[in-house]
């Protein structure tokens, strides 16, 4: 499958894109940013369907009647389904969303995937699932203003020797390592028995890595730092690879660090998902042929949708999802700030 892509698109008012049927896929969210994009929407007849993803447990109290009455407002002609997500029942969502993608939106051209709400595991299943069935796909993102941790607060954290109590009170996002999520769409048998090369995205919660780690005993570890384009958040980038440190020390030869930056040398942006292509492009040349490919998705959202780009390019390369132990409330994003579009498609 040969798969293309748009730039980065800032996006300012309603677009204009041609007419074709669509789909509006999003999640029944509670951040302030779950419902930007909705917002800006009025009366385009094209979209044909919509499907809200409703977490059955979820981390704050979801916008369900606020994101329908929006819904209607935006898409009078679409009719509107959910689809519950339980963190404990990954097989039955994948199966879900192959059979909205099969048969609900079976005269759609398009999806418009709205993943500012949605959690990396869903990113990964509605666009690989999506394009194999031939959809195009625009994935619109709204960022945040704020994001946790603060420095104040990784500082803290960083001080006291990163105590479990102490991140979840001062702002981290999750904590801990619960299970690793294998996808039937996600997966691949290819070259099993080769040595494994295992990919993976920096974060603040550095025991997922572990987790996986543990579990496939890689002959290669190859981290992907993340650099926020706002240069107010550059410090994560330093953060977070900081605490991936002892997995930098035992992986040297894998993970080089830049000696004009001390970051890593595979640091690429954490919100335009062509970086995170390109890097992983590189890394499959280098290593695909003799090596098994095992990435998994703990990097930001355009992170993770660089890597079902990549993931969609290469069926070969197996995809792993880590759930955290838990979801914390302190480490919620906050604000609504600028709305971003990838169009992708899928050629034959």
């Amino acid at each position: 499958m040969h798969v293309t892509f748009t730039a980065l698109q800032e996006i300012v008012g309603q677009p204009k894109w041609p007419d074709a049927p669509r789909a509006y896929v999003a999640s029944f969210g509670f951040e302030d940013r779950a419902l930007a994009w909705l917002a800006r929407q009025e009366g385009d007849p094209n979209v044909k369907k919509v499907a809200f993803l409703r977490y059955v447990n979820a981390k704050g109290k979801n916008k369900v009647e606020e994101a329908r009455n929006l819904a209607k407002k935006a898409y009078p002609r679409a009719s509107i389904s959910e689809i519950p997500y339980m963190l404990s029942k990954e097989s039955l969502l994948e199966k879900r969303i192959f059979d909205t993608v099969a048969n609900d939106f079976r005269n759609v051209e398009e999806i418009i995937l709205d993943i500012s709400s949605q959690t990396k595991l869903l990113i990964l299943l509605w666009l690989v699932i999506a394009l194999q069935a031939g959809k195009r796909v625009r994935v619109v993102y709204c960022e945040a203003t704020h994001y946790p941790p603060t420095k104040e607060q990784f500082e803290k954290v960083r001080s006291s020797k990163g105590t479990h109590r102490l991140a979840a009170l001062t702002g981290f996002p999750t904590m801990g390592a619960r299970s690793l999520v294998r996808a039937h769409s996600l997966s691949s048998i290819r070259m099993q028995g080769q040595p494994t090369a295992l990919i993976a995205f920096t974060s603040f919660n550095e025991e997922l890595i572990r987790h996986v780690m543990g579990s496939i005993n890689p002959h290669r570890m190859l981290l992907i730092n993340g650099l926020p384009p706002n240069e107010s958040l550059c410090w994560r980038a330093y953060a977070t690879q900081e605490l991936h440190s002892r997995i930098i020390e035992e992986y040297p030869a894998d993970n080089a660090i830049d000696s004009v930056t001390n970051l890593l040398e595979r640091t690429v942006s954490t919100l335009n998902p062509s970086e995170t292509v390109e890097c992983l492009e590189k890394i499959y040349e280098l290593h695909g042929r003799l090596e098994r490919i095992i990435a998994v998705g703990t990097g930001s959202k355009m992170q993770t949708v660089g890597l079902a780009i990549f993931r969609s390019r290469h069926p070969d390369v197996h995809v792993e999802y880590v759930t955290p132990d838990s979801y914390l409330f302190p480490g919620t994003p906050t604000g609504i700030g600028v709305i971003h579009s990838n169009e992708i498609s899928r050629i034959t």
